[in-house]
């Protein structure tokens, strides 16, 4: 239950969350904790963002997760909102899932949820989230119990519902952490609430966790409200400063459409749907996270239902068919975020989640590095036959055939591939070259001043290829010049001069991934 406390400070709420305990009534809750102190935010991406904006000449086929044999689920219930369909195309805004508001739970229909009625077998066929580590979050805990109405102890349900859960992900063949296994809370013992919402988060990043999900009991003023509501995180407006990338939010908001039609189908309670939040947990993980409100405590029946251990058991089957679900459809992009490899001759980002290593990171280390190349932005893979890895700024491509010679690895044609409905540019005035110009009648283009230096001490023909067009201004409405080569796109910055940053190269590897759908 996160909405009355999420926009206070941590002070603000733990002097409200003792005032709450001391004037209501036995068997009333206290708010929810969701947090609101500020934290570290995530590291963002080195440099200002270029243009994300290229067709493909390869697309690997995107591979998906193993098929699974579900049992057959018929719904024993009318439920009062539709499951969503899984899509990868995220709403333009979020009418349909709006957050709720800071002081009151969504509205709803006061409808009683009907007595569920007895689903079908259990069965899961093999292990279809093998490789899969997904790290369950019982809500509150110790000084935290949560919500307290109608005789439930919202974080005694909280963790009852996580350990039914654990062994049935585990029979799935999934690595599973939990925050806590006790009645305690999970950040420091003396701690604010904002460090152990922070806390929690951090289990999981810290696991390269593929999923995170967070388990909670709702409240509402109606006590005839029923059925379980998932949650999963905007890009931005959390406490704390977190951004979520638009990947993030529709792969979250997919699995949250899953668990919430899971978990109606097995306890036959009302779908209520899906809501996009900015809960703490949500913002500050960096894999699709939901958090499941399972019923309303603030419902008589529904209170007795989530105390009682066999209805847990059908919660706990609904997650894990959710989970399964969006295993099963997911479509895996090559930047979506990889585990690290190890060992001494890989080095993980986890501003972006990926691995670099052996004959690529040596040349990363030696051309330019972060500066010139960026982050890496996909693992090492097959295009047109040859192993190639993509950044921010270039595509690096493993030739075996030039082993041992310095072409062995060699940057992509990306200054082509992004400018390809554009060329050819128009021709440049031919000159006769001097120190601080230099003509180049392969391509019928001049190269001058910052440029030139730039190209003939960052590695020349062989780092950058050709120049493809003249010098541009106002491209895109960039305050700046640019320069295309064969290779890659100069940018001229005034605001550096006479710094390392005067040229920078443009972020052609995010613009060329952008076009072809793998970057939000």
């Amino acid at each position: 239950m996160w909405f009355l406390l999420r926009r206070t400070s941590p002070a603000t709420a733990l002097a409200a969350l003792c005032a709450i305990l001391t004037l209501v009534a036995p068997g009333r809750a206290q708010a929810q904790t969701a947090s609101v102190s500020s934290s570290a935010t995530p590291t963002s991406l080195q440099r200002p963002a270029g243009l994300y904006g290229f067709a493909p000449s390869v697309t690997p086929t995107p591979t998906r997760g193993p098929t699974v044999v579900l049992p057959s689920l018929t719904p024993v219930r009318t439920p009062t909102a539709a499951a969503p369909t899984a899509t990868f195309r995220a709403p333009a805004t979020a009418t349909a899932t709006p957050a709720p508001s800071a002081t009151a739970r969504p509205a709803a229909s006061p409808t009683a949820s009907p007595s569920p009625t007895e689903p079908p077998p259990f069965v899961i066929t093999g292990q279809p989230l093998a490789g899969q580590t997904i790290v369950l979050d019982p809500g509150h805990g110790g000084r935290d119990p949560g919500a307290l109405y109608n005789g439930v102890r919202e974080a005694d349900f909280n963790l009852a519902t996580a350990l039914t859960t654990r062994p049935l992900l585990l029979d799935a063949g999934a690595r599973v952490i939990l925050t806590r296994e006790t009645d305690t809370l999970v950040g420091p013992a003396d701690g604010t609430i904002t460090q152990d919402l922070e806390a929690r988060a951090q289990i999981a990043n810290r696991a390269n966790a593929d999923l995170f999900i967070s388990i909670h009991a709702n409240v509402h003023t109606d006590p005839e409200v029923a059925g379980a509501i998932t949650f999963y995180g905007q890009e931005s407006g959390y406490a704390g400063g977190q951004q979520r990338s638009p990947r993030q939010v529709e792969l979250s908001r997919q699995l949250a459409g899953a668990i919430e039609h899971g978990v109606a189908l097995r306890t036959g309670e009302n779908e209520r749907g899906i809501r996009i939040a900015n809960f703490w947990v949500l913002g500050a993980t960096k894999m699709p996270s939901v958090l499941l409100e399972a019923g309303f405590l603030t419902n008589p029946q529904e209170a007795q239902r989530l105390a009682s251990p066999s209805y847990q058991r059908r919660i706990a089957e609904g997650i894990t068919l959710g989970v399964i679900d969006f295993v099963r459809r997911r479509v895996v992009l090559p930047t979506d975020r990889a585990k690290p490899m190890g060992g001494p001759d890989a080095r993980y980002y986890d501003q972006t989640g990926h691995n670099l290593a052996f004959g690529f990171r040596n040349y990363f280390d030696t051309h330019g590095g972060l500066d010139a190349f960026g982050y890496p932005r996909t693992e090492e893979m097959v295009e047109n036959g040859f192993t190639v890895q993509y950044f921010q700024r270039a595509r690096f491509e493993y030739h075996p055939e030039l082993a041992g010679t310095p072409y062995e690895v060699e940057l992509g044609l990306l200054g082509d591939a992004i400018t390809a409905d554009r060329r050819p540019f128009p021709l440049g005035t031919p000159f006769e070259s001097s120190a601080e110009h230099r003509w180049y009648p392969e391509t019928g283009h001049g190269l001058h001043f910052a440029f030139l230096r730039y190209f003939d001490t960052h590695g020349g023909l062989d780092a950058f290829g050709y120049p493809i067009s003249e010098e541009l201004y106002g491209e895109n409405g960039w305050p700046y010049a640019v320069q295309y080569f064969q290779r890659a796109r100069f940018e001229y910055h005034p605001e550096y001069a006479g710094t390392p940053y005067e040229v920078e190269l443009g972020l052609v590897g995010d613009e060329l991934l952008a076009q072809r759908g793998w970057l939000g």
